[in-house]
C-alpha cells in the first residue's frame, strides 16, 4: 500500500494530509495489520484543527489497535536521513482555552482542568496491543515553536514530573506505544519539536478495561535456544521536545542504540506565553542502553 496512490496524500508541504493519514490507519485497522505501507518522499502537512475537515476526536494521525505484521517504510534522503516528513501546521492551538476555536476564532488562554475545552495538534503514531511492527525512515516535526499556547490543563498545580504550574500536559507526541505490545523495530526515524514527548513507551501491570493483572507493556518474544532479543530503537533523533525526548514508563527487553536527545525541557510552554527553555539537556546515546524490564520511568533525556 502507498500513502499517496492508495490514500490520496499529496506530500507537497501545503496540502493538508491529515485525513489521508487517518484513512490509511482505518484501512489497516480493519485488516488487523498484515500491511506494508510505503510513505513516499515528501512533506506531509498535518492540521487536524482545520475547520474544513472533520477529524476524529482521538486526535491521532495513525492510530493502530490490535494490529500484527505491520511495516511502515519512508524514503531515504541525503546521507541516509528520512525523506518522508510529517510536519504539523503552524498556528494550531495547544492547551486550554475559554472557547472552541472552531466556534470562536479568537479564544483566550485560560488555566483549566481537562473537563473544559482543551486543544492539541495531535499525536503522529499510536500503537495499542500491536505486535511485529517495523517503522523506518520517518520524520515527525511537531513544530512546537509555531503553536498558539493556551493555559495549563493541570488547573494551576505543578505536575508530578517536577514541572511548574504553567505546564501543559496534553497528548501531542511523535510516537506512542501504549499497553501490551510485542516485537518492535524502529530505525532511522526522527521525532522532533513535539508539544509533549518525542517517544513515549507506556504501560502497567493491569488491563486498562478489565483490570486483570498481566504484562501490560512493550515486550519481546525470546529465542527458545537462548540469548536475549530486544525491541530495537536505533538511529533516532528526539530533539527539542517540550517534555521528554524518550520516555519509558514500563517495558521489557528494550534496546536504544545511537539515539540523540537534545534540548528537552518541561517549561517550553506555559500559561500564556512560552517560557525560555531553560531546562536544556543533551545526551548522545552512542552506546547501547538495554532494559530487560522496568516498571518505573526511564527518561532517556536525563541519562
Amino acid at each position: 500500500m502507498d500513502l499517496k496512490t492508495d490514500f490520496c496524500a499529496v506530500g507537497n508541504g501545503t496540502a493538508n494530509d491529515a485525513l489521508s493519514c487517518n484513512n490509511a490507519s482505518s484501512f489497516i485497522n480493519d485488516r488487523k495489520g498484515a500491511v506494508n505501507l510505503n510513505i513516499p518522499s515528501g512533506t506531509y502537512l498535518i492540521n487536524i484543527q482545520d475547520p474544513n475537515i472533520n477529524f476524529p476526536a482521538n486526535r491521532i494521525l495513525f492510530d493502530f489497535i490490535e494490529c500484527t505484521d505491520l511495516t511502515i517504510t519512508g524514503a531515504t534522503g541525503t546521507g541516509g536521513s528520512p525523506a518522508s516528513i510529517f510536519k504539523f501546521a503552524d498556528g494550531q492551538r495547544y492547551g486550554c482555552f475559554d472557547a472552541n476555536p472552531n466556534q470562536n476564532p479568537n479564544p483566550n488562554p485560560i488555566v483549566c482542568s481537562l473537563s473544559t475545552y482543551t486543544a492539541n495538534p495531535g499525536t503522529l503514531f499510536n500503537f495499542y496491543e500491536c505486535k511485529n511492527i517495523v517503522l523506518s525512515h520517518i520524520e515527525g516535526d511537531g513544530n512546537n515553536s509555531k503553536m498558539i499556547f493556551g493555559g495549563s490543563n493541570n488547573n494551576g498545580a505543578p505536575n508530578v514530573l517536577g514541572g511548574t504550574a504553567n505546564d501543559i500536559q496534553v497528548a501531542a507526541t511523535g510516537l506512542r506505544i501504549d499497553g501490551y505490545n510485542k516485537n518492535f523495530t524502529v530505525t532511522d526515524c526522527n521525532f522532533n519539536n513535539f508539544c509533549l514527548d518525542g517517544i513515549t513507551i507506556n504501560g502497567g501491570l493491569t488491563h486498562p478495561i478489565t483490570g486483570a493483572i498481566y504484562s501490560n507493556f512493550l515486550t519481546k518474544d525470546q529465542n527458545p535456544n537462548g540469548g536475549l532479543d530486544y525491541n530495537l530503537f536505533q538511529n533516532i533523533d528526539c530533539n527539542n521536545n517540550s517534555r521528554i525526548g524518550i520516555s519509558i514508563s514500563a517495558g521489557k527487553y528494550i534496546k536504544l542504540l545511537e539515539c540523540d536527545i537534545y534540548n528537552t525541557g518541561q517549561e517550553l510552554v506555559s500559561v500564556i506565553t512560552p517560557w525560555p527553555m531553560h531546562r536544556q539537556r543533551a545526551s548522545i546515546l552512542s552506546q547501547t542502553i538495554m532494559c530487560q524490564q522496568t516498571l518505573h520511568s526511564m527518561v532517556a533525556a536525563r541519562l
